[in-house]
């Protein structure tokens, strides 16, 4: 192993990640700073946003790099070793953890939409749920394709592809109207601290995982494996637009014009993206 490497990895790449965390974590502190310039929290957003894109685009190599090596330090046929081998594997262990951790989020939208009395968490709350929800019916019938023959598997796998594809459209159609009554509602918010930034938290982690596996997973023949992952890059977008309208709406004013006029166009396009992806996933499936 090189002398500038840690398991493959090059030592200037593992600076950039801790730079990077570092850099996106005083961002969201600096939201509560006041005496901060303005010209300083653009300069600290700008500069998260950059090293946080090309962090992505270096974990996406790394990733596979920790892999091999991993796979070399491993006795073969434990569980990490089929975590690190097995691509679909991987798949269902790191999504029955993120619907843990997206159950903990579901709870803090709950709370604050009962506490703040908001549609937009409520609405965001009931979005996971579906997503959970998905997530679940396509775990479970890949549990029981997998006792079956492989034609009759992927005719089944091929089902819950479809299904997903028509629950997920139908959803989103309904979240574009929520996203417009929200935007039209004059209002205020004065939360701070958890909400924030656990929302932000949240919405890099799913960012980054979804880049990371959306590639991959276009290259798999299972069905369940290509639903997941399309889940999860749906999730991120929806997290992307759900951190936009509440740091507006909690530290500017989302009556403003131009406020409602950013919410309304990002929030057309994310949920225009969802509504394609899903109108896809149900054409590839009646299609094949």
């Amino acid at each position: 192993m090189s002398r500038y490497t840690i398991m493959h990895v090059r030592l200037w790449h593992i600076i950039l990640y801790i730079i990077t965390i570092s850099i996106c974590v005083f961002t969201l502190w600096s939201l509560e700073l006041k005496t901060l310039p303005a010209w300083l929290k653009l300069m600290l957003d700008v500069m998260s946003g950059v090293s946080f894109g090309l962090s992505i685009v270096l974990i996406i190599g790394d990733a596979g790099k920790v892999s091999g090596w991993l796979s070399e330090h491993l006795t073969n046929g434990s569980f990490l070793h089929r975590v690190v081998t097995s691509y679909r594997f991987r798949t269902v262990v790191f999504t029955y953890l993120g619907t843990i951790i997206a159950s903990a989020y579901i709870v803090i939208n709950l709370f604050y939409g009962i506490k703040d009395h908001f549609l937009w968490y409520f609405a965001m709350s009931v979005y996971y749920v579906i997503i959970g929800i998905m997530r679940s019916l396509i775990l479970s019938r890949d549990r029981k394709a997998q006792k079956m023959e492989e034609e009759t598997k992927t005719e089944y796998e091929k089902k819950s592809f479809l299904i997903t594809g028509v629950i997920l459209t139908i959803s989103t159609i309904v979240m574009a109207r929520i996203v417009t009554m929200t935007v039209r509602n004059l209002a205020v918010l004065t939360t701070r601290g958890i909400l924030v930034y656990g929302i932000a938290i949240y919405t890099f982690y799913k960012l980054g995982m979804s880049v990371l596996n959306l590639h991959t997973a276009s290259r798999q023949s299972s069905w369940s494996v290509k639903a997941i992952r399309n889940i999860g890059f749906v999730d991120a977008l929806m997290s992307m637009l759900h951190l936009q309208i509440t740091l507006i709406t909690v530290y500017g004013s989302i009556n403003d014009k131009d406020s409602r006029v950013l919410n309304i166009g990002i929030g057309f396009c994310i949920c225009l993206i969802c509504i394609v992806i899903g109108i896809r996933m149900i054409v590839k499936a009646l299609k094949n």
